[in-house]
């Protein structure tokens, strides 16, 4: 399929893909994939039933831990806020340690298992919450003079050196100082390049490095249930979760906060004693958050009240984003949508409605789903919408901007992936054919015209052979012997004919009254013309001989013989000279 177009978000769980035919209009979900990087040898499952000796040890666990409880809540709190990012050891090192990442054979896996054949471009999230985005008031709109002013805006406002960084941005309207607002979105440089250089060694070369909250946006505005003006969208990940506020074209908030899912199955394997895969299987099937208190099994009762603690810090983070985007730009989200794998937790849709006081719901996508990507997809749609929004960043419809893209600078992706390639030979072969028929048919064109140019001069020849008394074919030979021209044996069409010669006599010799011509002799090799004739006198010789003088291509009349036979009676011989015979 020459117009597939691969997305991946690169999680702390797993790596996926969705794969969308441009062909069609509107667009197609043709293909999704997913690899647990917790075990990459076996095929992920459903979770198996939690054992009734792990429940037991949740209730024989309850007194005890409340106590432990408290300080969880604590470091919620500090996960939530975030933390220093420990510095590179160097570029060698980052690189051997990304090489060394699940996700690289996850990857692997992938392209196995022959998702990414027949790719025309791929398109990938930064992994692990390391692009980020931050908003400066611009006095420009234009892009190229955004350009010239963003980076002594940014020294600033980064939290490393501008050289350290790669960066992309796009420009949307402002609503504080600046009439406009630049969304910029940064990486580490090292970060960008070990990434990439770890797909392109396994023959994946993504045209596009996104970010996974901007990825959000691009699904979001192809949700079927968007009626709000101003939304969020909350994507629950396994190790962040990633927020994302909009108010119309403009993206308020787009941040990524580490805390997931996997702080509550560490929560729930330390407050009750259990291995992380029963703490997994005891999230996923009995984690509920709309538990009252007169919930009567206190083994739920129990994990509900964990899942509260932890989520509590992730909320009050929200909450906090939420009031500063009311704060600085008026943006009051009237809903919000949840995806992720932790959106499928119980209950959660009314918790946070409780919490926000605004409408919950799923993220759904209003996309053509095809047959053999129907059960894969509709079953996973809401683990893949970081996928999906990075494969939509290739799909942009008329008056869209363009998405912020972190393949810049040294970085700016100039080729294709290996399977782009294998197309390219494929069609490189079928142009090949077509040319060489081409050049065939064209071929057989310039045969056939010579044949008939050859079959023209000879009919040419011919006729000039028949009029010249010689065959010529030259176009200026030919005008040049219908000019006067004589050839190599004094063969040429006279410019006048012996008749109009005659006339021209004739009309020379007009106004004499008494005259007799005997006899007039046209010589074409000499050009001349002789006359004999007998007048009246002298004078009226002198005059017939100035009136042919006078004639076109009469150039020279010469009195040989003049004869005074007796009164009114004189006898003359004039040669004259013609140009034209």
């Amino acid at each position: 399929m020459a117009n597939r177009i691969v997305g991946l978000d690169i999680g702390a769980w797993a790596i996926k893909a969705v794969a969308l035919d441009t062909l069609q209009r509107p667009v197609e979900v043709v293909g999704f994939a997913e690899v647990r990087l917790a075990d990459l040898d076996e095929v992920a499952q459903t979770p198996e039933p939690v054992e009734e000796a792990a429940l037991e040890e949740v209730e024989a666990s309850e007194d005890g831990a409340n106590v432990e409880g408290e300080g969880l809540d604590e470091r919620r709190e500090e996960a939530a806020d975030g933390g220093d990012r420990e510095e590179a050891g160097g570029s060698a090192e980052l690189a051997e340690a990304v090489a060394r990442e699940p996700w690289v054979r996850g990857l692997e896996q992938l392209i196995a298992q022959g998702f990414f054949e027949g790719a025309s471009r791929v398109v990938v999230a930064m992994p692990h919450g390391e692009a980020m985005t931050l908003r400066l008031g611009v006095p420009f709109e234009g892009k190229a003079q955004v350009t010239s002013v963003l980076p002594h805006l940014l020294m600033g406002s980064l939290p490393m050196p501008l050289q350290r960084v790669t960066y992309d941005f796009e420009v949307m309207p402002g609503k504080g100082e600046e009439p406009f607002d630049a969304l910029v979105g940064f990486v580490e440089s090292e970060r960008l390049a070990g990434l990439l250089g770890s797909m392109q060694t396994l023959g994946v070369d993504p045209a596009m490095v996104g970010i996974s909250e901007l990825s959000l946006r691009q699904a979001a505005e192809r949700s079927m249930m968007l009626q709000s003006e101003s939304f969020a969208v909350i994507d629950f990940g396994h190790a962040h979760t990633r927020l994302l506020i909009q108010d119309g074209a403009r993206t308020v908030v787009a941040r990524a906060i580490k805390q997931g899912g996997q702080a509550l199955s560490e929560a729930l394997a330390e407050s009750f004693n259990l291995s992380l895969d029963d703490a997994d299987r005891l999230k996923h099937q009995r984690t509920r958050l709309d538990v009252g208190a007169d919930e009567a099994d206190p083994a739920v009762a129990r994990v509900s009240q964990v899942a509260r603690e932890v989520l509590g810090p992730l909320v009050r983070d929200l909450r906090r984003t939420f009031q500063s985007a009311y704060a600085r730009d008026r943006v009051q989200v009237e809903t919000i949508f949840i995806c992720g794998g932790g959106s499928r937790l119980q209950g959660l849709k009314p918790y946070l409605e409780r919490e926000f006081g605004v409408a919950v719901m799923p993220l759904s996508v209003e996309l053509s789903v095809s047959d053999e990507a129907a059960v894969s997809f509709g079953a996973r749609q809401p683990e893949a919408m970081v996928a999906l929004g990075a494969a939509l960043m290739s799909v942009r419809e008329k008056g869209q901007v363009e998405p912020v893209n972190l393949r810049q600078g040294p970085f700016e992706f100039r080729g294709k992936s290996s399977y782009v390639r294998a197309q390219l030979v494929r069609l490189g072969i079928a142009a090949a054919v077509l040319v060489v028929l081409g050049l065939g048919v064209l071929l057989m064109q310039r045969l056939d015209q010579s044949a008939q140019l050859d079959a023209m001069k000879e009919a040419t020849a011919e006729q000039t052979q028949a009029l010249f008394g010689e065959r010529l074919t030259s176009p200026a030979a030919i005008r040049a012997r219908l000019g006067g021209a004589a050839g190599p044996e004094r063969g040429f069409v006279p410019l006048k004919s012996a008749y109009e010669l005659l006339s021209l006599v004739t009309e020379g010799t007009a106004d004499v009254a008494e005259l007799q011509l005997d006899r007039i002799d046209i010589d074409t090799d000499r050009q001349l013309i002789q006359m004999v004739g007998v007048t009246d006198s002298p004078q009226s010789v002198d005059q017939i001989a100035a009136s042919l003088e006078r004639q076109e291509c009469l150039t020279d009349a010469r009195k040989e013989k003049v004869t005074v036979q007796g009164d009114n009676r004189v006898q003359f011989e004039i040669h004259v000279t013609s140009d034209c015979s």
